[in-house]
């Protein structure tokens, strides 16, 4: 990939929200629309960002077809990395937005998960969250929000949580369609987040809900 930091003389507004500026002169940056070789050009608009550099891998051995889906035709490095850019007193600064593999296809419209999860976490019930998507016949895909709280006694509703996401200008069509309160949220081996654990724990739900109806 590509390395990325902020300088002590950037705007305060660049150090406390965004990662910075590439640390070579030669690194070469595009963001795209997923899945796409169009490039976006418009600052804040998120879209799958890429990398040509000193230190970037130019393939992987004897992969044909995994390099086929891993770089573009012109050898930039898809990162799997949704980020934005602004352009701030002459200079270009990237924004971090989620990964492209972790969104909610809702009808078309693709919901970044970690959007929804940063602003669910300023609610004060909720301690931290997890969206994913759970299938839908209609629309493919709604979102449902996992969520730890801060008193498991008081669990937000639907609605509850929609006015506030609202209050905060969050687009309706991002809104959690589905709450879902747990003592914890699964982890990998690893320690990062499970999510399809989670997606298949709502997956088994949603059939026992259908067979008891």
């Amino acid at each position: 990939g590509v390395m990325m930091f902020t300088q002590a003389n950037d705007p305060m507004e660049v150090q406390d929200t965004m990662h910075g500026r590439p640390i070579s002169t030669k690194d070469r940056v595009k963001i795209f629309q997923v899945g796409t070789e169009i490039e976006i050009n418009e600052p804040g608009v998120e879209g799958e960002c890429a990398f040509l550099g000193p230190y970037t891998i130019h393939g992987y051995y004897a992969a044909d077809e995994r390099n086929k889906e891993t770089f573009t035709s012109h050898g930039y490095y898809r990162s799997g990395d949704l980020m934005s850019f602004q352009d701030i007193q002459g200079k270009r600064y990237y924004q971090f937005r989620g990964r492209t593999k972790d969104v909610v296809d809702r009808a078309g419209e693709k919901v970044n998960c970690e959007e929804v999860e940063l602003l669910l976490n300023r609610h004060p019930k909720v301690f931290t969250s997890a969206v994913v998507g759970m299938p839908d016949p209609v629309y493919g895909e709604r979102i449902c929000a996992f969520m730890t709280l801060t008193d498991a006694s008081q669990t937000p509703t639907v609605a509850e949580i929609g006015d506030f996401l609202k209050s905060l200008g969050l687009a309706k069509f991002k809104w959690p369609e589905r709450i879902e309160p747990v003592s914890e949220l699964p982890l990998t081996k690893a320690g990062k987040l499970n999510k399809p654990a989670l997606k298949e724990w709502i997956q088994q739900k949603l059939k026992a809900e259908r067979a008891d109806s």
